[in-house]
């Protein structure tokens, strides 16, 4: 793993005062992922950052000053905005696209605060509108949304054009986009919206430092199965709360394990996503 990237840029006087306002501001810690060729981003809680952040948990979101302050800590890569449940500010979030002609006309139709993403390769533009639905296309590279499912977002504050507000939206120019650029998704692909955000690995305990069942710690080490994998992968869920160890932790412990990924890739035709949903 890489060491956590310190050339993210972050604008905080940039942000409009309308998102600095809310009190869903979180820090997060860059973490590479090396199958992805990409940084996650990994909130954090604010007051500790050592300790990841629920997206689905408001007692943990602080004001933006707090967030901002947990930057000097010098463990976390930015901030960003927790957009579960928000029901008048909208996301869309352009991915790989700086510069092509689909993404200006969409930011030139919404009017609205534009900022450039983390990765410097994409846009992120912020809007006031309620909508009932999230939508996305990863063919396209558009991702919206509007509450409607746990969402943690990074804002950069390196804004573009000449809007520095949310622009207020009319829900017909979202249902066009929608019906332009969404894609109908299975409900088979759709991850459980309950389901705990994933914690980086350098927050949870090793497996060797538990009180695990023999049998368990050899199968997250080694991989050693005696029997059915589904029924030791199983166990190994039960063992892992038996000690104590929180929703979030525990499939963390199990998604970022290679054996026990391996057995949720086989029983879900080697989808990740459809892998973490089975885990």
């Amino acid at each position: 793993m890489m060491a956590q990237q310190q050339s993210f840029n972050l604008y905080p006087d940039a942000i409009p005062a309308s998102l600095k306002q809310l009190k869903r501001w979180a820090p997060w810690r860059a973490v590479w992922n090396e199958k992805r060729k990409k940084f996650d981003k990994i909130p954090q809680q604010p007051g500790n950052p050592d300790y990841g952040l629920s997206s689905a948990k408001p007692e943990q979101w602080a004001t933006f000053n707090v967030a901002l302050k947990a930057l000097d800590q010098g463990k976390s890569a930015g901030l960003g905005l927790c957009m579960t449940g928000i029901s008048d500010v909208v996301c869309f979030d352009l991915d790989n696209c700086l510069g092509d002609s689909w993404a200006q006309e969409l930011i030139s139709t919404i009017g609205s605060y534009t900022e450039i993403s983390p990765s410097g390769k994409g846009y992120r533009i912020f809007a006031r509108c309620t909508y009932a639905r999230d939508w996305m296309n990863h063919d396209v590279g558009i991702e919206f949304y509007a509450g409607n499912q746990p969402r943690f977002l990074t804002v950069t504050g390196d804004r573009i054009g000449d809007a520095d507000d949310l622009a207020v939206i009319d829900v017909a120019v979202i249902e066009g986009l929608e019906k332009r650029y969404g894609k109908q998704v299975k409900s088979a692909d759709i991850i459980d919206l309950t389901m705990p955000a994933l914690l980086s690995d350098l927050v949870l305990p090793s497996v060797s430092s538990l009180g695990l069942p023999e049998k368990i710690k050899k199968f997250l080490t080694t991989g050693e199965v005696d029997g059915d994998r589904s029924a030791t992968l199983f166990t190994a869920g039960i063992a892992l709360y038996a000690e104590g160890l929180a929703d979030d932790e525990v499939l963390s412990i199990l998604a970022q394990n290679q054996y026990a990924f391996a057995v949720a890739l086989d029983h879900r035709n080697q989808d990740p996503d459809r892998a973490l949903l089975y885990l």
